[in-house]
């Protein structure tokens, strides 16, 4: 009986009819859900069907001599699969994690002690290896297209690995809007058409020949990391509190900003206007979530910072979860992405000149803080985004209606009465320096009221501020020493 048991502890061969024992079992579930459903049973059939059409007709057009038929094959046959290999496959992980949400499935995942980040990573790269699945059964039509001439197979393969890469990021996109509310999902699955048809249109037109060697690094560089930083925010979403994903999401976007730091400096105009372009958003993203965190005081997560001693105390202000942390993340990010902005309008003499430059990076902070302090006194708020939109919102409204109310025959730059009445709001403000093409009256009255209504928000949250840092501390105290302490989310502080 040992020895039998002896055998079955071995690590057995892979027989090759089924999937291999050290695949992810995550991987497994979801690929065996995924390719044995009816819907990826469809599209494949589709596409097999669609090609063999396509085929038909392109031959029935090279026999016949005419000329305008294969750009037309060409185009249709690019439209085929890049609809099916961007949209129809990764678009199904819009219902991921709300299937398991409804079905509550998670728990029982979690019971395999598989982390949040690995099961959404099976469930992604699920999703990828049928995406992979069609782009290999389409690549004998990729070759067929050859004979009927005027076909790069090499440029083909190319546009073929685009089409993976940019699945990826869709596959990735999709799984985070998954954890969204329905309505949310059928908003973004409605505005998201327009980026589709242009997705679509740049597979046609081989839009990325003219990138370069810098642009196609550039754009490889942007799919990688807001791939992973879609994934790591579907991760947050779905982890218990003990994982600290604050920590990965914040290290990244604070790689991002000091990578475009450094192209601002070192960096052409074209590489700096990029940076700025792909940057901007990621950055953005993760100070709003920082500063809309709860704060969560655990003993074990501060324990995986103290045992580095002073550097590790110090990256636990800046890294563990909650909104006073965040708000100290925020501002370090503003700074290093306000000093990109400032030195690459100074540097290449934009329009407005760093004047300009400044204003904007300050009022975009300030927008960033402003909704904070009504977070932070209210405490029974379920949902934070919602009330930190409506704020934006409202101020933003504030900017329409100031510009409805404008004299026609009279510019905004020349209307007092309208910009300086939005000062105190700073994403009203924002407009009406855009609006007034970077006048510099206009970017120095913006500097300074963003400048001290961010100060206003800081000295308004301070006491919070500080409760919920002293309660840290007392938490790096407790891991330190070995004593147990509190370990619940948030403390007087938690009212944000």
């Amino acid at each position: 009986m040992s020895e039998g048991l002896a055998a079955a502890g071995k690590r057995q061969l892979w027989p090759g009819d089924d999937f291999p024992s050290w695949l992810s079992p995550m991987i497994v579930k979801e690929l065996r859900q995924g390719v044995q459903s009816g819907a990826f049973a469809w599209t494949f059939i589709g596409l097999q069907g669609a090609m063999f059409l396509l085929m038909s007709f392109a031959l029935t057009v090279s026999e016949r001599g005419m000329t305008a038929g294969p750009d037309f094959v060409h185009t249709l046959f690019w439209t085929i699969v890049g609809a099916n290999v961007l949209l129809a496959v990764p678009l199904r992980g819009m219902n991921a994690i709300s299937s398991e949400r409804i079905g509550n499935n998670l728990d029982l995942v979690r019971l395999t002690r598989l982390s949040a980040t690995r099961i959404v990573i099976g469930k992604w790269l699920a999703i990828v290896a049928q995406a992979a699945l069609l782009v290999v059964a389409v690549l004998p039509y990729v070759v067929l297209r050859y004979f009927f001439g005027g076909v790069n197979v090499v440029r083909d393969l190319e546009v073929v690995a685009w089409l993976l890469a940019g699945s990826m990021a869709v596959a990735a996109a999709a799984l985070a809007l998954s954890t969204q509310p329905q309505g949310v999902r059928i908003g973004a699955g409605a505005g998201a058409w327009p980026l589709a048809i242009a997705m679509l249109q740049v597979v046609n037109t081989r839009g990325f020949v003219t990138w370069g060697s810098a642009g196609r690094l550039a754009a490889v560089a942007a799919l990688v990391v807001y791939t992973v930083a879609l994934l790591e925010y579907t991760a947050s979403r779905i982890a218990p509190v003990a994982e600290n994903h604050a920590l990965r999401k914040r290290v990244l976007a604070l790689f991002v900003a000091i990578a475009w730091f450094a192209v601002a400096v070192r960096g052409s105009q074209g590489a700096t206007q990029a940076m700025a372009f792909l940057a901007l958003p990621l950055v953005l993203m993760t100070a709003i979530e920082a500063v809309l965190e709860r704060p969560v005081h655990l003993v074990s997560q501060a324990a995986a910072f103290v045992r580095y001693g002073l550097p590790g105390r110090l990256a636990a202000r800046l890294l563990t979860p909650g909104w006073a942390t965040g708000l100290l993340f925020t501002v370090i990010l503003a700074v290093v992405c306000g000093s990109a902005w400032w030195i690459a309008a100074a540097q290449f003499k934009s329009p407005g000149g760093w004047t300009t430059a400044l204003a904007s990076a300050t009022a975009l902070s300030a927008a960033v803080f402003f909704p904070l302090p009504v977070l932070v006194y209210l405490p029974r708020v379920r949902y934070r985004f919602l009330p930190y939109a409506l704020i934006q919102l409202l101020c933003f409204m504030a900017f329409v209606y100031a510009e409805a109310m404008k004299p026609p025959a009279a510019k905004w730059r020349d209307w007092p009465l309208g910009w300086q009445a939005l000062l105190p709001l700073p994403l009203a403000s924002l407009g009406s320096l855009l609006a007034s093409e970077g006048k510099p009256e206009i970017a120095g009255a913006v500097i300074v009221a963003s400048g001290i209504v961010a100060a206003v928000v800081c000295v308004a949250v301070l006491p919070a501020w500080l409760r919920e840092m002293r309660e840290g501390e007392r938490v790096l105290d407790a891991a330190r020493t070995g004593r147990p302490g509190r370990t619940l989310p948030g403390g007087p502080g938690a009212a944000a």
